[in-house]
């Protein structure tokens, strides 16, 4: 079965792997789903529901109700303080490791060990925009030797489709980034 082809961005994402051994084998969809952390459900579901919050937002603005509106993204921007701190504690963690690009599909990722290609990992990817925790289930299907070491090209085998979405629109909001910047550039010469 062919994987699906997204988009990748080059971007640093703090990521944890935790690589399986050669016997372990994938849970099923039920018993993944059990896994992932209620904090990460939870933060998808904040996601989620701040694309809803940015439509009424438009709205308060159209009837001229912008002291509602302000109100509204101050509590909003509360909440998302107190998830980004949730989700922190995941992140401490000496595990930590940093993409070198990332999409909905794959990320790569720089290691300081072997890894046989074909060798499954569990996966957490913590995103800046929306702020979000991505668990899931990879493979390494290559590993490259570059100029820093070694680096691994992932695959996400078990993966839920909101949190797919998540990480659609955190490659769409980083790619929106670089391109600002490099017309910003151009501007500056």
């Amino acid at each position: 079965m062919s994987q699906p082809q997204f988009f990748t961005v080059q971007h640093g994402l703090s990521i944890q792997i935790d690589w399986l051994e050669a016997d372990q084998t994938l849970p099923s969809m039920v018993d993944f789903e059990a896994e992932i952390p209620a904090e990460f459900k939870i933060a998808c579901e904040f996601s989620h529901l701040d694309n809803r919050n940015e439509q009424a937002a438009a709205e308060l603005a159209k009837h001229d109700l912008q002291a509602v509106n302000e109100l509204f993204q101050n509590q909003n921007k509360k909440i998302n303080i107190l998830l980004g701190f949730f989700l922190a504690q995941y992140r401490q963690n000496s595990n930590n490791l940093v993409t070198t690009q990332f999409g909905a599909g794959e990320l790569s990722v720089a290691i300081d060990e072997n890894v046989a290609i074909g060798t499954l990992a569990r996966v957490t990817l913590f995103l800046e925009q929306p702020s979000a925790a991505v668990y899931c289930y990879a493979k390494c299907v290559e590993v490259a030797t570059t100029e820093q070491g070694q680096e691994a090209k992932l695959e996400y085998q078990r993966i839920r489709e909101d949190d797919r979405d998540l990480l659609i629109k955190a490659a769409l909001n980083q790619q929106q980034k670089l391109l600002r910047q490099r017309s910003l550039d151009r501007d500056a010469e």
